[in-house]
């Protein structure tokens, strides 16, 4: 009876275990979805800030592109219809910002407008005195404030696909401006501006150098220089070329989803490299030595008009200014950081410095930074690949016009060398195309004739090893040999030459060899640089003012504006 007692005591504690262990299992099942929806929340939160990221880069690209030379629609001056890419900085009285804008569907994309829902709130970290603006808190966006006036800013239609339809990219706009000293630099809390290219010390906070225009120089960032009214054109006396820095500005915002109207504002410093222009028409780090029939000149063939006259054993060479320009007379015939075995008199070396050959020099140039500067080019041919050309001509196009490629007729693939081995020997090549020269001599120098069926093409070539010529080589623009180079059998070349190694004009052959630009030469452990055969290199500005033809400015940074 007394264990009946005790179980009557317990009765309901299973129903009651039952029930507990339910809820906890439910409590479990809770926890479970709760993470899952976080989870879902998150990814979904990532997946539309990535989609507002790379419409924003899109955007950025677009921008870069369609300033580009030879291939941009943005230019100055101005193509019909389209607004004038910046030479000046901003202001209120000339359109010196262009807005790309890309509406969806009805919607209004007015980034000049504080009231409009894509209001540009980043303009005013720019730094653009002329537009007076308050640069406000760091990492605050700008207040409801625009320039006073429309006159400002240009604005044009994106040309990514969908523009104006429910299916445009989420990128809404895109600004392009000339960089000034202290744009995009984010401003301290005591006032200074600590990313200003002249900023040392207590001149961090001097606000009178804002609205100076940034020139990149090919390596560096710098300031305008003293006596340049822009970047691209040097005052008289000086014939150092700069390129302007374009500050890049997009703004994406994600349409729909559950994460609609997330945001990335990003930013990109870009610029065209300025030609480089060497010292001399051969530039050696090592040895030279010269002979054969020789005509090597350090007078610009662009600029300077020359003859010679022969009396008995004396050769008279006069040089004078071509018309409607000065004769640049400072470049040397050779400039070595070794030495120099003196001509044979069957050759021909002038300059306008004295004396013309210059030897025992410090080498002036960074080779490895010059050969990655142009290798990596967005339209570099690297000769160890594959690509498609006109091979009758050279050109990158049919008799037709048409771009050549794969299934288009009259092309056909050529250059893929085989560059393999320990020592990247790229091997003997014959009757190559490194783009298409105009008729040489070129006449007249600046705008020189093209060749019947054949116009002129710019072409920046990579080789990737040694490499030796023969049977009539031609080309225009940039070639860099990251090995040695040997000439035999002659060549035509209008621009630039940069051999790693050495360079061996041998001659051996019934062509002549004429180069109009420069060579500029490294160092081998084994050999020297040999100019012979009959050869004739002329230091030419003209052919090295545009050796890379068109492609889009070099990004120089990128980054994100946090607000």
């Amino acid at each position: 009876m007394q264990a009946k007692k005790k179980s009557a005591k317990e009765r309901g504690v299973a129903m009651f275990m039952a029930i507990f262990a339910l809820l906890l299992l439910t409590a479990i099942a809770a926890g479970f979805v709760f993470m899952a929806n976080t989870e879902t929340a998150i990814n979904a939160n990532y997946r539309s800030s990535q989609q507002a990221y790379f419409a924003a880069k899109a955007g950025l690209e677009e921008a870069r592109a369609r300033i580009g030379v030879g291939i941009g629609d943005i230019t100055a001056p101005a193509k019909s219809g389209l607004p004038a890419l910046p030479t000046a900085t901003p202001n209120t009285s000339t359109a010196q910002v262009v807005y790309i804008i890309n509406p969806r569907g009805s919607e209004t994309v007015a980034p000049w407008d504080p009231s409009n829902q894509y209001w540009d709130d980043s303009l005013c970290k720019a730094n653009y005195p002329g537009l007076a603006l308050d640069y406000g808190s760091a990492g605050i966006p700008c207040a409801g404030t625009a320039p006073t006036g429309t006159a400002w800013y240009a604005s044009t239609n994106s040309t990514l696909p969908g523009v104006g339809t429910a299916n445009a990219f989420p990128m809404k706009w895109a600004r392009i401006s000339l960089k000034t000293n202290r744009a995009s630099s984010p401003k301290t809390a005591s006032g200074g501006y600590p990313t200003s290219v002249n900023c040392i010390g207590t001149d961090c906070a001097d606000s009178t150098a804002n609205d100076v225009t940034i020139c990149w120089d090919g390596d560096k960032q710098i300031l305008l220089p003293s006596g340049y009214t822009n970047c691209a054109t040097p005052p008289a006396g000086s014939t150092n070329e700069y390129r302007p820095v374009y500050l890049l500005t997009a703004m994406a915002v994600v349409p729909t989803g559950p994460n609609a109207r997330s945001r990335r504002v990003l930013t990109m410093e870009v610029a065209d490299d300025p030609p480089f222009f060497s010292n001399s028409a051969i530039n050696s780090q090592d040895y030279v030595t010269l002979n054969g029939s020789l005509r090597i000149d350090g007078y610009d063939y662009c600029s300077c008009q020359c003859t010679e006259t022969t009396k008995g054993s004396t050769t008279t060479y006069t040089c004078t200014d071509r018309s409607g320009t000065t004769c640049i007379r400072d470049k040397y015939a050779i400039y070595s950081n070794s030495g120099v075995d003196k001509p044979a008199n069957s050759a021909l070396v002038t300059a306008g410095t004295s004396p013309v050959i210059a030897e025992n020099q410090s080498f002036k140039y960074d080779l490895d930074r010059l050969i990655d500067r142009y290798r990596n080019m967005a339209n570099a041919v690297d000769v160890s690949l594959k690509t498609y050309r006109n091979s009758t001509t050279g050109g990158t196009k049919n008799s037709s016009g048409e771009v050549c490629g794969l299934g288009v007729s009259g092309c056909s693939e050529v250059y893929g060398y085989n560059c393999g081995g320990g020592d990247t020997n790229c091997d003997t090549q014959s009757n190559q195309f490194f783009g298409v020269p105009p008729v040489l001599p070129p006449d007249p120098p600046s705008a020189p004739v093209e060749v019947s069926g054949a116009p002129a093409e710019k072409q920046v070539t990579y080789v990737p090893g040694d490499l030796k010529l023969t049977s009539s080589a031609k080309g225009n623009g940039v070639l860099v040999v990251e090995g040695n180079l040997e000439i035999n059998g002659g060549m035509e070349f209008y621009g630039l030459i940069i051999v790693k190694g050495v360079v061996k004009f041998t001659g051996g052959g019934s062509d002549k060899t004429n180069i109009y630009g420069s060579v500029l030469a490294g160092q081998s452990a084994l050999d020297q640089v040999v100019v012979g055969g009959s050869a004739s290199i002329k230091y030419n500005r003209c052919a090295l003012e545009n050796t890379t033809g068109a492609q889009p400015p070099r990004m120089l940074n990128t980054r994100e504006m946090n607000f």
